[in-house]
């Protein structure tokens, strides 16, 4: 009897593990450790709930360059790498998704931070993680508000639409060696 009751103990452990690893691989994106684009859409649903947030929308830029010209394994360290830089910039302040290839956002839950803070800040990590660094990180960040100024909310597609045209808009402005537009 202890024999069996311990048996079926440690497969109910076991089922339970794999559960929690299901779950994990549901929500992380296993390159980064990110969040992925199935938590970001989950969260985002359920964004009307807080009063004021804002979504950062993030591409890397160069990383075709990194790929062809020194193969994928420098193009996923490019990405790791950056995707780094984002949790080290953001983790106190937001959760960070990683959404496509070299696409990230973050959502801020801190709006005592200006908006001006976060551009300047990337560009401070980036200078000081380029020296001695054999990638030069580019990278084209868009950010919108959940709320208009007169306090209304945004609809879930015009929020991530006017991030998105922001982080496009910077993008066409041109790249910057280890900048942020």
């Amino acid at each position: 009897l202890a024999c069996d009751t311990a048996f079926v103990s440690l497969k109910e452990i076991d089922t339970g593990r794999r559960a929690a690893l299901y779950r994990e691989l549901a929500e992380k994106d296993l390159l980064t450790g990110c969040y992925n684009r199935n938590a970001y859409h989950e969260d985002t649903s359920r964004c009307k709930k807080l009063t004021n947030l804002l979504l950062f929308v993030f591409d890397l830029n160069n990383l075709k360059y990194y790929n062809d010209k020194f193969g994928h394994d420098c193009g996923d360290q490019y990405i790791t790498d950056a995707a780094h830089i984002l949790r080290k910039i953001f983790s106190r302040h937001g959760k960070l998704y990683r959404i496509g290839g070299d696409e990230f956002a973050v959502l801020v839950y801190d709006p005592e931070v200006p908006d001006e803070f976060w551009p300047e800040r990337l560009k401070e990590e980036l200078r000081n993680i380029g020296r001695g660094c054999r990638h030069r990180f580019s990278l084209s960040l868009g950010c919108s508000h959940l709320r208009n100024k007169d306090g209304s909310l945004k609809s879930m597609g015009e929020w991530k639409y006017e991030a998105d045209r922001k982080l496009y808009e910077n993008k066409k402005k041109g790249d910057l060696k280890n900048g942020v537009y």
